[in-house]
């Protein structure tokens, strides 16, 4: 009896102590083929993070520069200057209160080719207008504008499509001559026919919509420069470009910044507006600001941990930067996959297998060897 209970202990022992082996082999194993399955879903987050990212890098500065050239192009055409020549002139002709004639001419609040036609100006000026806006148009639809404005060399704006509170106003010394309108204006004078791009500052009636403008200054004869054209840009055209996140998940965000780091585009992890608004604090977007490009493990400006592209912007004018990224949080789930447990009890039975086999074999030769001994 005292024998039976002794093998029937013995063997209770031994198999616990076997079950103890294969749970432990089988976790191990798993955290193996997690540990793998993780650096294979890491180093795909970081194939679709690089090609997203140089795509939209590749997009934005080529966006940027095709409408520079086009503005180059523009302002060097000969129709353009005299079309601008001739629209200086009739603005001149309007007298010394050019704005209150105007105001007259379109009202409060217009919009392009309305007016009140039992007034009749004293100039051509608004035939001269007419006559352009075809064209004004299909530029403004082929960039996706916001405005196109002339300033004549005094900064007057001669001319704007909007007809916004910014038209009729001196960006010398009126209210806008402390924005990036004026001080584009200015560089584009300096520039004599090379389009220059401003930085994105908030502009509008009551300063709050988040803009930036490109310029170029267009010369008469003999290079003198007498008026600059300028494009507004919506703040959506960075968004446009941006926003189109392909493969790179629930967390997946490429996003623009300025010197500043703060960020230009709309972020589409946050629901409120962004631009101007959201200061991105991290080592990322400080590598970018300093023209530096690379992928890390960063803590974005939201205190998450992420995977982090960051570059500068390859464009003639403001320094921005480009950062995109991914939460390391959802790499991590997506390496969580049934294969790793599968694998995981695989390999643990597959050791434990193995394990017996090998006790098997020294046991046997450890017998043979006592048989001999005797």
């Amino acid at each position: 009896m005292a024998d039976t209970i002794m093998n029937d202990t013995i063997n209770l022992k031994t198999l616990f102590r076997e079950s103890v082996i294969v749970l432990g082999l089988i976790c191990l194993c798993s955290a193996v083929a997690y540990v793998w399955s993780y650096y294979e879903a890491e180093k795909q987050a970081r194939r679709d993070l690089s090609l997203n990212f140089e795509l939209k890098k590749t997009t934005l500065e080529d966006e940027i520069t095709s409408s520079l050239s086009d503005l180059e192009a523009l302002v060097d055409m000969a129709t353009m200057r005299t079309a601008a020549s001739n629209l200086d002139a009739a603005w001149q002709a309007l007298g010394n209160t050019p704005d209150a004639v105007i105001q007259q001419w379109y009202g409060n609040g217009d919009v392009p080719g309305t007016r009140a036609l039992s007034i009749r100006p004293p100039a051509d000026y608004f035939q001269l207008v007419d006559e352009q806006e075809s064209w004004v148009v299909e530029f403004m639809r082929l960039f996706d504008l916001h405005d196109i404005l002339l300033i004549n060399n005094e900064g007057d704006v001669i001319y704007s499509y909007l007809r916004g509170p910014d038209y009729t106003t001196n960006l010398r010394s009126g209210p806008y001559s402390e924005t990036n309108l004026s001080n584009i204006f200015l560089r584009a004078l300096r520039n004599r026919g090379r389009a220059v791009l401003s930085e994105m500052e908030f502009y509008g009636r009551d300063g709050t919509m988040p803009t930036f403008f490109s310029a170029a200054s267009l010369t008469d004869a003999v290079g003198h420069p007498f008026a600059v054209l300028a494009l507004q840009y919506k703040p959506t055209l960075l968004n446009n470009i941006m926003q189109r996140t392909e493969s790179m998940g629930y967390t997946g965000d490429i996003f623009v910044i300025d010197i500043t780091q703060k960020m230009l585009s709309q972020s589409r992890l946050i629901s409120e507006l962004t631009a101007l608004r959201v200061l991105v604090d991290s080592t990322a977007a400080e590598q970018a600001s300093y023209g530096f490009s690379g992928m890390q493990r960063s803590i974005d400006h939201r205190g998450v941990r992420t995977l982090s592209a960051y570059a500068p912007v390859n464009i003639s004018g403001p320094a921005w930067g480009l950062v995109g990224q991914m939460d390391l949080w959802e790499i991590a789930a997506n390496a969580v996959q049934p294969t790793v447990l599968l694998n995981g009890i695989t390999g643990g039975m597959s050791s434990w297998l193995f394990l017996l086999f090998a006790r098997f074999i020294l046991t046997s030769r450890r017998q043979s060897s006592d048989v001999s001994s005797s």
